[in-house]
């Protein structure tokens, strides 16, 4: 027959009380279910006494609910973008092409490419070209250069405005050469196909790690030094190993310019449909939220201008071309616009991928249709599907835009969202402007521009128009005459789809690891063994709800034999079926464990 029952104790686990301590990663942010709690008073456990949780309750209301929590770290956001317009002409055939746009390259026809705003940087001995850096790997050493496969780098630098630009890209350590005693490792454009965006145009002195030391920390782990010996602290320099000081020669550096733009959006739980409308919202407006009136001429977006409104002193800016082979500049008084009539964010349901739907304005056909028209003769034959648009080339905070909307940031990537200009050349054919140097900037639509969507059925006239010898079922007879609706757009999508981690919606239970000083249970699983699991509750689906078990539902008692031990700390940590943390769950969690002792 059983002891008779003298006590039961109870010890309440929760996270959010003073006297628990909550774990934290590498970036010093708290990690929700996975936390120590100190006692008031040590328990002392003897033979024949038994240890179970009684009942639990995890705060899985946001993961319940496939909702985006939005924190302070996540409400002020930072959008750094550019404008670039798309040489197809304009709507008023009044005008003459030549009238209104000038080719340094003596061209008189649009060229069908498109042309990003440029600022001029006078050439001076103050500003750098970096090549090429120098980093160390420390193999075996504080970040263990071999325990992760991929090289994280966060750096920063002032531009020739003295304004801080960030700087992140990774590496997969497969393709970095360590040399030497002292491990170090080159960076230039050559390594992963000239995927760099290098060379760097900095202010002299002023290239460093980053300022932030939970990014600087996040390189370190990944094994990147900026020293021999494994060190890697906040706006240290980094070591230029190859670059070119800009001599005052009188040639001029055309880079893109860059408008910064910044809002708060509320605190708070979201669903993905509803989180990406505030983001359009906010991205689309004319001006700000709370200012009675606009300050700029049109409105006070940075996304789209009439080019007037771009005017350097009393003259028109220059729109370099992507490729860095042309420069435009509009030559006649029309004031065009430059931009993009909206800045869409959705959450494409099918996909489950947030997407910028739209950053570019449409053309249109004189009924008020958005089209896609044909262009040019010969050899030199394309269609536009657009007259210009943005870009990105920063987008902050990244806990927001990679991690919860899974945006790529990494501007090395290909599937990169943001982009940076890339190689400059002298020019040779441009007239007035030989000498001075031009960038590449990556325009590519569905990477990291947008467009109306071209394809097949963009050749196929949707009406009859017996006026003008068009109908549905014949081939135009002349290419130049084609012009077809459409609504389709090429959008860009995020590289990772949202809530797909193992610990998502889809998890059908939670495991309690309670540990005591207890070694009573034993659970084995396919992968994993763990001999500190206190319960295993079903997670409830219902929206808005806690997941919790009552009256030891789940839970596995420990009866203890041998020599009494003392309790005074009792960590916990909620796993998921495969024995990792959970994502997803909130930091309001209980856990209360009972404690039965016996005469």
């Amino acid at each position: 027959m059983a002891a008779p029952i003298t006590e039961e104790i109870l010890l309440e686990l929760r996270e959010l009380n003073s006297n628990s301590q909550k774990k934290k990663d590498i970036n010093d942010v708290e990690i929700a279910g996975d936390f120590q709690t100190t006692l008031n008073q040590m328990v002392t456990i003897e033979e024949g006494d038994e240890i179970s949780i009684k009942s639990c309750f995890i705060d899985s209301v946001e993961a319940n609910a496939g909702k985006i929590h939005i924190g302070a770290d996540d409400a002020t956001i930072t959008v750094d973008s550019g404008l670039y317009l798309f040489d197809w002409g304009f709507a008023d055939t009044t005008n003459t092409y030549s009238s209104q746009r000038f080719h340094f390259d003596a061209t008189t026809i649009p060229s069908g490419k498109p042309y990003y705003l440029a600022e001029t940087n006078a050439r001076d001995t103050s500003l750098d070209e970096v090549f090429s850096m120098i980093f160390y790997a420390d193999p075996g050493g504080i970040g263990d250069w071999n325990a992760v496969p991929t090289a994280e780098f966060y750096l920063e630098y002032k531009d020739k405005n003295d304004v801080v630009k960030p700087v992140h890209f990774s590496i997969k350590k497969k393709d970095i050469k360590v040399q030497g005693e002292n491990n170090l490792f080159f960076l230039n454009r050559e390594l992963l196909n000239n995927d760099l965006s290098l060379p760097y145009l900095v202010k002299t002195n002023t290239l460093t790690s980053s300022s932030d030391a939970k990014l600087t920390k996040k390189m370190t782990d990944s094994g990147v030094y900026l020293v021999p010996g494994g060190f890697a602290g906040p706006s240290q320099a980094v070591e230029i190993h190859q670059k070119t000081n800009i001599p005052a020669d009188g040639n001029d550096v055309y880079t893109p310019k860059v408008f910064t733009t910044k809002f708060t959006i509320p605190e708070g739980d979201y669903t993905a449909v509803d989180l990406a409308e505030l983001l359009s919202d906010r991205l689309s407006q004319i001006k700000p939220i709370g200012q009675d009136y606009l300050t700029g001429t049109f409105s006070d977006s940075n996304f789209l201008y009439g080019s007037n409104q771009l005017l350097v002193g009393a003259e028109q800016p220059k729109y370099v071309a992507s490729d860095g082979s042309d420069v435009v500049t509009f030559a006649g008084g029309n004031n065009y616009w430059v931009g993009s009539s909206q800045v869409g964010v959705v959450f494409n349901e099918d996909v489950n991928k947030f997407t910028f739907q739209r950053t570019h304005s449409s053309l249109y056909s004189s009924t008020g249709l958005q089209v896609i028209k044909s262009l040019g003769s010969g050899a030199k034959r394309y269609f536009a599907n657009k007259t210009g648009g943005i870009w990105f080339n920063n987008l902050q905070p990244v806990s927001l835009w990679q991690d919860k909307l899974g945006f790529e940031l990494n501007h090395a990537s290909p599937t990169s969202v943001i982009i940076r200009e890339q190689t400059a050349t002298a020019a040779t054919t441009l007239g007035a402007l030989n000498g001075d140097f031009f960038y590449t900037l990556p325009l590519i639509e569905g990477a990291s521009v947008t467009g109306d969507a071209l394809d097949l059925d963009s050749l196929i006239f949707k009406k009859v128009d017996a006026s003008k010898n068009q109908y549905f079922d014949e081939a135009p007879t002349n290419f130049a005459t084609i012009e077809t609706a459409g609504a389709a757009t090429v959008s860009i999508f995020a590289k990772d789809s949202f809530n797909t981690t193992d610990d998502d919606i889809n998890t059908p239970y939670y495991q309690i690891e309670v540990d005591v000083g207890q070694q009573g249970n034993k659970k084995y699983g396919a992968n994993k063994f763990n001999n500190k699991i206190s319960a295993i509750i079903s997670r409830y689906y219902s929206s808005d709800s806690y997941s919790s078990s009552m009256d030891s539902s789940g839970s596995f008692s420990y009866i203890h034999k041998g020599q009494p031990f003392q309790i005074s700390k009792a960590n916990v940590r909620i796993l998921g079926p495969e024995g990792n943390l959970v994502s997803g769950i909130g930091t309001d969690n209980t856990i209360f464990v009972s404690i039965i002792k016996r005469k």
